[in-house]
């Protein structure tokens, strides 16, 4: 039912010219208006839940639909506030991306890119839930448990060109601490838990999927070169499991939550130590052969 408005989000028409689009497809003047008023509506959510509540005060299929729509942007709307996310989230019914791949909630990302000395709103990114295509290619005869799935498309070349014209240049880190929730309960305070490191200037990423073995998060970590795992669980009370890899060895230590963001940074410290120490007895051997020295020269033009 979505695919008619895409027109209004795909191309750059006048309305009238819209309206000519919709024409075609035999809708009434009421019908038209009805569609208009929900399309060009964009804002936070609670803004529009007074727009929104019409549809959902109905007993129809399209009132069940609404409800689990709504259902799922509040979730959304929820989880980045708990994340911490600053950037403003307009919600827009009228948003149509790739509706033959995507269904549920679908997403862009718009940055201000500077173009002719003046900053003008870009779409950089755009993606959305494709769980029913999964199933799809698996055929109706399987019986694995049902996988949900999320993908974006980036805009690498204007990120590429937004960045080229940055003021300031962007530091890039790698990842130091995977913070892991065990189980479903979980998660709400694996959240709080990476805000914290976030706000210490950690840098640290959570695994979403709590159904994850630690075999294979740790397996990930390893070919990652994540040094830190940190699993939060409810059984370990206000402790927070920390599994650290050194080179081949792996130690284990349980550390009070309130004491974890000076554990890491600890711990970050010594890594960093170790690889400055590294890399400075690797230098010292190689300067002393004039090949070596050119190696070390373009190494740090790279770095």
């Amino acid at each position: 039912h979505l695919s008619p408005c895409f027109p209004l989000q795909s191309e750059k028409l006048t309305r009238r010219e819209v309206e000519a689009k919709f024409c075609n497809l035999s809708l009434s003047t009421n019908s038209l208006q009805t569609l208009y008023k929900y399309i060009e509506q964009k804002g936070e959510l609670r803004e529009l839940n007074p727009l929104i509540s019409n549809l959902t005060k109905q007993k129809t299929a399209v009132s069940q639909l609404t409800k689990q729509g709504v259902k799922d942007l509040e979730e959304v709307t929820e989880l980045l506030k708990k994340l911490g996310v600053k950037l403003q989230v307009v919600i827009n019914p009228g948003l149509v991306y790739k509706v033959q791949h995507h269904r549920g909630v679908i997403f862009q990302f718009v940055a201000f890119i500077r173009r002719k000395r003046r900053n003008v709103p870009d779409i950089v990114a755009a993606g959305g839930r494709y769980d029913h295509l999964i199933s799809e290619f698996r055929g109706p005869e399987s019986s694995a448990p049902t996988l949900s799935a999320v993908g974006a498309s980036l805009a690498l070349d204007k990120v590429c060109t937004a960045l080229t014209n940055m003021e300031e240049p962007l530091l890039v880190s790698s990842c130091d601490v995977l913070v892991v929730p065990v189980g479903q309960t979980s998660m709400v305070r694996a959240i709080n838990v990476i805000q914290k490191l976030w706000s210490a200037g950690v840098s640290a990423n959570i695994v979403y999927d709590a159904s994850q073995s630690q075999e294979t998060v740790q397996e990930h970590c390893r070919q990652a070169g994540i040094a830190c795992i940190a699993l939060v669980s409810d059984k370990e009370g206000n402790y927070i499991k920390v599994k650290s890899f050194e080179k081949d060895r792996q130690s284990e230590k349980r550390i009070p939550e309130t004491d974890l963001v000076d554990h890491i940074i600890q711990k970050c410290r010594t890594k960093l130590n170790d690889e400055r120490s590294t890399r400075e007895n690797s230098e010292s051997g190689l300067l002393q052969n004039p090949k070596g020295s050119l190696l070390v020269t373009s190494g740090r033009v790279s770095a």
